[in-house]
């Protein structure tokens, strides 16, 4: 049976602010896009849930190889965001519309969600919001593999921060960044965040941890592991880390192996790095990244 992946997270036009003044002005993002994109590496059959402003180039997104079929066309704009990077690879987000067109734009409900068969996994970017507890309940029950990729800072809500927490239990993977760490759980350490997150669900916890790499708890045998980072040539780093998460769902479903999954999430977030914007899938890259991948497994290792 062919694996099915579909991410739910967004699309955003990116203005890209370098910390020397250069900028990169109208470039595909968001982190949705990119998550399918990293699954779409490893994957033939990704497509993602997305609403855009009618002015959006819609085959911007099937020519970098993903299925197109439910992304909404709406009356309000396309979400846009000044990205200041730093060279420290530190972003802050300005979202270029308005606090309502945006949310309205980013956020899925459940009814936007299609009636997919046999899907093997969905990623999906948790903002807090009431319907992602009611996504992930119906999905799980129907079998699909949950990644849960919290977005958060430290602005984010009480309420929500307690909606996101409420979904572990139900969830497969679940992929914080160090600040989601600081947010959720209170926790400097990346060793306390992961344990912390494990044992409230997740049957895997993946810590991304930027050029540290990542951790990997693993719950039902109490094992941690660690990803190194890689980075073959880095022109931009915006959207690796939801890249990674992408692919690293496309390398566990088959056979729930960590080492697999490491190197798949790895090598996504390595090829997405080497481009400025989202990579532009094809065979040739597929079998580039088969090739990394088996070159990277030797260095993920059980701690």
């Amino acid at each position: 049976m062919t694996e099915r992946y579909l991410a739910l997270g967004g699309i955003i036009i990116d203005d890209l602010v370098y910390e020397d003044g250069i900028t990169s002005m109208g470039v595909l993002g968001g982190g949705g896009l990119y998550a399918a994109l990293g699954s779409r590496i490893w994957s033939e059959d990704v497509c993602m849930v997305a609403r855009v402003g009618r002015d959006f180039n819609v085959t911007s997104i099937s020519e970098k190889g993903l299925r197109t079929e439910y992304i909404e066309l709406t009356s309000l704009p396309t979400p846009r965001a000044w990205q200041l990077l730093d060279s420290n690879d530190e972003r802050t987000q300005i979202p270029r519309v308005s606090a309502n067109d945006w949310y309205s734009q980013l956020v899925i409900e459940q009814h936007d969600i299609p009636d997919i068969r046999n899907l093997t996994g969905m990623h999906i970017l948790g903002r807090g919001s009431e319907a992602e507890y009611d996504i992930i309940s119906l999905y799980s029950k129907k079998g699909t593999t949950i990644s849960y990729e919290p977005v958060v800072n430290h602005n984010t809500d009480t309420k929500r921060i307690a909606a996101i927490i409420r979904c572990l239990r139900m969830v497969n993977i679940f992929s914080p960044d160090l600040l989601a760490c600081e947010v959720l759980a209170d926790a400097q350490d990346p060793t306390d965040a992961g344990r912390w997150f494990a044992e409230r669900g997740p049957q895997v916890v993946v810590l991304r941890m930027g050029k540290q790499g990542a951790m990997l708890y693993e719950s039902d045998h109490n094992e941690v592991w660690k990803i190194p980072s890689y980075a073959n040539r880095i022109i931009n780093t915006v959207g690796a880390g939801n890249a990674f998460c992408g692919g690293f769902l496309a390398g566990w479903c088959p056979d729930h192996d960590l080492s697999d999954a490491g190197a798949s999430a790895a090598i996504s977030a390595s090829i997405t790095m080497e481009n400025l914007g989202p990579p532009t899938v094809s065979v040739d890259l597929s079998e580039r990244a088969l090739e990394l991948h088996r070159k990277f497994i030797p260095r993920i290792y059980k701690q």
